[in-house]
């Protein structure tokens, strides 16, 4: 039920984030326009001596955190201002013993935290990699260590939620979020049974008896299309 319910609270804190993205786009639109224009009544100024004009072209830019390369990065960007929601769902979720395959980076993330929230860490130590989310690279490497924090953990909740739905980091005393390999059947019983399993279905043991019908659907399928 606990991670159940931090699977809702992960999914709502990244809607909202994404949400807060799109609004601050409506309103960045606005201020582009109006940077926009300021810059060209600058540039159009013959009374604005060379030397100053730099400086007051940079003066009328938008600030960095603004200028995204994709809606993707500004969520990743918002989801680092929202500390107060992030640090708490995953302290809590600390607190439960996850396992996972050996040597898993997302793991080893989840010690590095445990260990950095026992000292009080308020920074984000250089030598931790998050090869785990590359995505979140420039963020997590970036001199700003404190952000680097609050990036890291954003991520490590982010790909915590993903592994525990794929079953490669799961809870042993959990019914939901068990192995992934304990939610199929075994490779034993699969050779062994297989045939029945497919005859049971009704399927063929190999796709290419039904390629030559699936082809021949298409075809006809794409002669009906309406042609411009």
């Amino acid at each position: 039920m606990v991670l159940s319910s931090a699977d809702r609270l992960i999914q709502d804190l990244h809607t909202r984030a994404t949400w807060d993205v799109r609004d601050a786009e409506w309103r960045g639109a606005r201020t582009f326009r109006h940077a926009l224009r300021a810059i060209g009544r600058v540039l159009s100024n013959h009374a604005i001596p060379d030397g100053a004009l730099r400086r007051e072209l940079l003066a009328l830019m938008p600030s960095e955190h603004m200028l995204f390369p994709s809606r993707a990065a500004a969520v990743r960007w918002q989801l680092c201002e929202k500390p107060r929601h992030v640090r708490p769902l995953l302290r809590a979720l600390l607190c439960l013993p996850f396992e996972g395959e050996a040597a898993s980076p997302l793991l080893m993330a989840l010690l590095r935290l445990r260990e950095l929230y026992a000292r009080r860490g308020r920074q984000l130590p250089d030598a931790i990699h998050a090869s785990f989310a590359p995505r979140w690279a420039d963020l997590i490497e970036g001199g700003d260590r404190q952000r680097a924090l609050r990036a890291f953990e954003a991520a490590t909740v982010l790909a915590l939620r993903k592994a525990l739905r794929n079953g490669s980091v799961w809870s042993a005393h959990s019914l939901a979020y068990h192995r992934r390999n304990e939610m199929l059947i075994s490779e034993a019983e699969w050779e062994a049974q297989r045939h029945r399993f497919y005859q049971q279905l009704g399927l063929p043991l190999q796709a290419s008896s039904d390629t030559p019908q699936l082809r021949r659907t298409w075809r006809r399928a794409w002669r009906r299309l309406p042609r411009r």
